[in-house]
């Protein structure tokens, strides 16, 4: 029998106004470019202020912030390539992060961060009149990550404009899909991501990897 006596504790959030604003421009049928800004609120989760730790953290207070963003997509090419560019730049107050204590996870918040980044999708699809191959798809995407602390001081130590916890600086994919009409497939996919920082302090790293893979199969009819 617990003897640890009941604590009740209220926690109460204000009333939080989330507007966002677009603006698209049309270049033909194809094309389009387009801005936007917006706010966003986040409530801590039950996971975060009652961790794995066990420790209640009633002092955990939301997220918030302004993200931006432009870019630009389309197809070209009777629809064979389509494309998709994207810039933005999230800046976020009241970061929750993650500071393990006697490897149990405790969430904290960790100030400001500057979530800048860039993305990139390009696809090229092509069917054929072959005997052979029905369809062949090509695609690439890449991300750009500029994530960094910013009023960031905890236990002492100031991690102002170090990246990220956990967020890799850039992450590469690509891959192939072949479809032949006797109905077999092949998908090729790799993918690169760069080394990340494993603590705030960014003494730490895992390094960078990639990894290939591939997938055969298909369809093989009786009568």
């Amino acid at each position: 029998v617990a003897t640890t006596p009941e604590v009740k504790r209220d926690r109460k959030f204000n009333p939080e106004a989330s507007p966002r604003v677009a603006l698209l421009r049309k270049f033909g049928d194809h094309v389009s470019a387009y801005i936007s800004a917006s706010k966003g609120f986040s409530p801590p989760t039950v996971a975060e202020v009652i961790p794995s730790s066990g420790v209640y953290n009633p002092d955990l207070n939301p997220e918030e912030g302004w993200s931006y963003e432009a870019g630009m997509r389309g197809n070209l090419f009777n629809e064979k390539f389509t494309f998709n560019i994207a810039l933005y730049d999230f800046e976020l107050n009241e970061t929750i992060v993650n500071q393990p204590i006697n490897g149990q996870d405790y969430f904290i918040n960790a100030g400001t961060t500057s979530q800048k980044g860039a993305e990139i999708m390009l696809n090229w699809n092509q069917l054929f009149k072959s005997h052979l191959i029905h369809a062949f798809k090509l695609w690439t995407s890449y991300s750009y990550n500029h994530y960094r602390f910013q009023n960031y001081i905890n236990r002492g130590n100031d991690y102002t404009g170090n990246s990220l916890t956990g967020v890799p600086p850039s992450v590469f994919l690509f891959g192939a899909d072949v479809t032949l009409r006797s109905g077999f497939y092949l998908n090729l996919t790799g993918n690169y991501t760069d080394r990340l920082p494993l603590n705030d302090a960014n003494t730490d790293y895992a390094g960078a990897y990639f990894l290939l893979g591939y997938k055969v199969g298909g369809s093989i009819y009786f009568y």
